[in-house]
C-alpha cells in the first residue's frame, strides 16, 4: 500500500534558493530549485516550495546549492502572466547523508528515520 495517494517524489541538485518571503497569511516560505539534467545535456529545473515545518527542516539541516535534494510531495499548478505554472509541495523531505569515498567523493545513501 502507497504511503502516500497522489504523490509524486523528485530528486536532483539544489539549483537556487530564494530569500525567504512571507505569504499572505504571513507564513515564512521559500522556492528551492532543483535540477536534472538528461544524457543529452539538457538541464530541467523544477521549483519546490517550501513553508512551515518543511522549511525549519530544510534550515536545520543546513542544505545548500549543490546538495541533492529528494522530495514525496504534491504537484500543484497555478496562473502566473496567463500561463500554467506549477511547483511542488512536499509531503516529506527524504534524508540523505552525504558520504565521502575514494571511488567516488560525492556519494548520497538513504537514511533510515
Amino acid at each position: 500500500m502507497e504511503k502516500y495517494k497522489n504523490s509524486i517524489e523528485i530528486g536532483g541538485n539544489i539549483a537556487s534558493i530564494s530569500d525567504i518571503k512571507k505569504n499572505t497569511q504571513g507564513k515564512d516560505f521559500c522556492y528551492v530549485n532543483i535540477v536534472q539534467n538528461s544524457r543529452t545535456g539538457k538541464a530541467s529545473y523544477y521549483s519546490i516550495y517550501l513553508e512551515d515545518k518543511f522549511l525549519k527542516q530544510f534550515q536545520e539541516d543546513g542544505y545548500q546549492k549543490g546538495d541533492y535534494f529528494h522530495i514525496i510531495g504534491k504537484l500543484q499548478t497555478y496562473q502566473k502572466e496567463n500561463k500554467t505554472a506549477f511547483q511542488l509541495r512536499p509531503y516529506e523531505i527524504v534524508k540523505f547523508e552525504k558520504s565521502n569515498t575514494k571511488e567516488n567523493s560525492n556519494t548520497e545513501k538513504e537514511v533510515d528515520m
